[in-house]
């Protein structure tokens, strides 16, 4: 839960202003910032309500389009519920969206109602695997061979990464 102390201004320094800004947007308990004022000076609770909804809503879409196994496999009612809780939880750190959703599969196995499912986190380990060797690539390819050569699966940390078992309090699944 958020204080009011914290989305204010403490002082009246609007280099200050970006913190509350943020603060309020993934906060819902936090109150619009007081220098955010609307038409005339009124109040922008409203608006910037629909600023805070939409950002909350992008967040989920870009995790669902990061772990699209794990959303098939939830559904999108659970998918979204649970990412609403890890948006709250963990904000992003980083500008760049495709790096948010790293620390996703953890929070999926803290998730109290994902524990039915002990092996979804796994699930959500093994797409984020395949998601960061891809976007760490600095240049894109140029052709065909450059690609191959290039590809996530031709190197030796995704050869070496393929025989470890990920991480899970899990049980193997006995055949």
């Amino acid at each position: 839960m958020c204080e009011v102390r914290d989305c204010f201004l403490e002082a009246a320094d609007d280099l200050d202003y970006p913190a509350p800004f943020v603060a309020g947007l993934l906060d819902p308990a936090c109150p619009t910032p007081t220098l955010l004022t609307g038409p005339h000076s009124k109040a922008a609770d409203r608006r910037f309500n629909v600023y805070r909804n939409n950002v909350t809503v992008s967040l989920i879409e870009a995790l669902a389009a990061t772990f699209p196994a794990t959303r098939r496999i939830t559904g999108d009612a659970f998918f979204r519920a649970m990412a609403r809780f890890h948006i709250r939880e963990m904000p992003p750190k980083s500008p760049l969206l495709f790096e948010y959703g790293q620390d996703f599969p953890d929070f999926i196995e803290r998730y109290a109602y994902a524990r039915p499912m002990p092996w979804l986190a796994d699930i959500a380990r093994i797409e984020r695997a395949w998601l960061d060797p891809i976007m760490r690539q600095t240049q894109p390819p140029c052709c065909r061979t450059c690609w191959r050569r290039q590809s996530p699966l031709n190197s030796p940390t995704w050869s070496s990464n393929r025989t470890r078992r990920p991480a899970s309090s899990a049980p193997p699944i006995q055949q």
